[in-house]
């Protein structure tokens, strides 16, 4: 698949951060640039040329799509290095780490506890387990250590 920068969904509030996420992982993944959201990955030396342009390419991709304040300032400290892997990683730590992530996840919490199938719910028992289920999913995501 040939890269293209047009498929990724931009992101205007810090709020709306792991849906934006998630969108933007699936498609790194069928664009073929999952190594640049890995934190942890290290290209071997064989693939560094190609790990670059990749990194070249994501690094655009972020400063076209990350709209939100706190966000375009984590982007643009890496303007000088492109270094997209790092701008990513450090993204996820604000999302889960800033107040406002840590808010945010306090604010999940009390959906999950409060959450209650009743005439209140409008559709369907399944679609209530799946809305009750990507909340608990998310809650997980955000409560493992971003820095590890």
């Amino acid at each position: 698949m040939k890269p293209n920068e047009d498929a990724f969904p931009k992101i205007r509030n810090h709020s709306d951060f792991h849906d934006w996420h998630r969108q933007f992982l699936a498609i790194t993944r069928a664009q073929n640039f999952s190594e640049c959201m890995n934190r942890h990955y290290v290209p071997p030396p064989a693939d560094l040329e190609d790990f670059k342009a990749k990194q070249a390419f994501f690094y655009a991709v972020l400063q076209k799509t990350v709209q939100c304040s706190s966000g375009k300032q984590i982007v643009h400290r890496h303007l000088l290095t492109s270094d997209a892997q790092r701008a990513m990683a450090e993204l996820v730590d604000d999302a889960n780490t800033s107040a406002f992530g840590q808010v945010d996840l306090a604010v999940l919490h009390q959906k999950i506890v409060t959450c209650k199938y009743d005439s209140s719910w409008k559709k369907s028992v399944v679609d209530f387990l799946i809305r009750f289920s990507d909340m608990a999913e998310e809650c997980n995501d955000r409560q493992t250590n971003p820095s590890k």
